[in-house]
C-alpha cells in the first residue's frame, strides 16, 4: 500500500480523536477489561465512566437504602426506598384507633372473614358481648337446631328473664290455658286449669299460709275450723249454720 494512501485513511482517525464528542473517551484498542470499556453516564444518573465501574456502582446501591424513591404521591419525606420503610413504620406505630375510626371488621365471634352472621356454617356460631367493668362478657349461642328458629325481642326496654335463674317478675304474664306445669318430686307435674269459658276476669284468692289447698274431689282431713257463711250442705242435708 502506498504511503499517500495510508495517510488519506488515518485524516479521518485523526479529526475524529480530536473532536470534542470523543475527547478523553478513547480507550486503548483490544482490551479485554470491563474497565477499558467506555461507558455514558447521562441517562442512568450514574457517575462512573467505565463499564466496570458502572457495575461496581449499581452493585453498591442492591439495598434498599440505595435506591431511589419518588415520594410525589405518598406525601412523605423520603427519597430512598428503605428510609420510606421506616418513616411509614414509625407513623404506623403511632396510629391510635378512636371510636370514629372507620374500616372492615375482620371478625364476629369465631367468623374470621366474609359474610358474618348470615347464619351459614362459616358465618360464626355465637357472638360475644363486653360486660363493661367487670371485663367479662356475655356469649350468645344458639342451639343446634333441626330447623331455622326465629326469637323475636320485644318492642320495649327491659332485661331479658332466663330458665336457670331467680328472678323477680315485675309484668303481668299471660299464659294460654293449661301450659303452666308444676312438677313435683318425682317425674309427673300438675297442670294448673282455669274452667273460665267466658271473656270475664275472674281473681283466685290464696290465702296467706302456708298450707295445703282442698280440692273438692278429694277426701281430705281438716286439722283447723272452717267458718262456714250460714249454710253448709253435705250428703243433700243443709246444714243452717247461722247462729241466733
Amino acid at each position: 500500500m502506498k504511503k499517500s494512501t495510508i495517510i488519506l485513511l488515518l485524516i479521518p482517525l485523526i479529526v475524529l480523536l480530536g473532536s470534542n464528542v470523543w475527547a478523553g473517551k478513547i480507550y486503548p484498542l483490544g482490551t479485554t477489561s470491563a474497565a477499558g470499556i467506555y461507558y455514558d453516564p447521562t441517562i442512568s444518573g450514574l457517575t462512573s465512566t467505565n463499564v466496570k465501574g458502572a457495575l461496581d456502582e449499581v452493585a453498591g446501591s442492591k439495598t434498599a437504602a440505595g435506591v431511589t424513591y419518588s415520594n410525589a404521591t405518598s406525601g412523605l419525606t423520603a427519597i430512598e426506598v428503605q428510609s420510606a420503610i421506616d418513616e411509614l413504620d414509625t407513623t404506623l406505630d403511632g396510629l391510635v384507633l378512636t371510636a370514629n375510626t372507620t374500616g372492615d371488621v375482620t371478625s364476629v365471634g369465631d367468623c374470621l372473614g366474609g359474610a358474618c352472621g348470615d347464619g351459614t356454617s362459616d358465618g360464626g356460631t355465637y357472638l360475644r358481648l363486653y360486660g363493661g367493668a367487670t371485663t367479662k362478657y356475655t356469649q350468645l349461642t344458639p342451639s343446634n337446631t333441626a330447623a331455622d328458629a326465629v326469637v323475636t325481642f320485644p318492642t320495649a326496654t327491659s332485661t331479658l328473664a332466663t330458665i336457670g335463674l331467680a328472678e323477680t317478675i315485675t309484668g303481668i304474664k299471660t299464659y294460654t290455658n293449661s301450659v303452666l306445669k308444676l312438677l313435683g318430686s318425682s317425674t309427673g307435674a300438675t297442670t294448673f286449669t282455669s274452667a273460665n269459658s267466658s271473656g270475664t276476669n275472674y281473681v283466685a284468692t290464696i290465702p296467706a299460709n302456708t298450707g295445703t289447698i282442698a280440692e273438692l274431689n278429694l277426701a281430705q282431713t281438716w286439722t283447723a275450723a272452717q267458718g262456714m257463711d250460714d249454710l253448709l250442705t253435705a250428703g243433700g242435708i243443709n246444714f243452717d249454720t247461722h247462729q241466733g
